[in-house]
């Protein structure tokens, strides 16, 4: 079954070679497999000023959502600034919202959607 998923925002890293290390640890030292998110790894690509710029939207299986946040929380471990938001839609109850990276608030409240 799929569920509606989104993931929009961006990360700023210090270097290409800080991403580029991210992204290889990623799948080489977490084994996080890419091709089971929602993106494809072509979407990580770095643009001027070292951003990660990610929107992509569509439906997925369940599982799809936890993989796509771990890595994408995982590469803002990794990142000097910015935030992405994930947000889950099973059509069922409010949405479900993670948000990551430095800028992420703290006290973020997962589950609650934002307007």
């Amino acid at each position: 079954m799929s569920y509606e998923q989104r993931y929009v925002g961006e990360l700023v890293f210090g270097s290409a070679k800080a991403f580029n290390a991210a992204v290889r640890d990623l799948v080489r030292e977490e084994g996080c497999d890419l091709s089971d998110c929602a993106f494809e790894k072509s979407v990580l690509v770095l643009r001027a000023g070292h951003k990660l710029v990610v929107d992509v939207q569509g439906s997925f299986p369940a599982t799809v959502f936890e993989t796509s946040t771990f890595a994408l929380e995982y590469l803002g471990e990794r990142a000097e600034s910015g935030m992405i938001e994930c947000t889950y839609d099973s059509g069922e109850a409010e949405p479900w919202v993670e948000r990551v990276g430095p800028d992420a608030p703290d006290d973020d409240e997962d589950g609650a959607a934002t307007a």
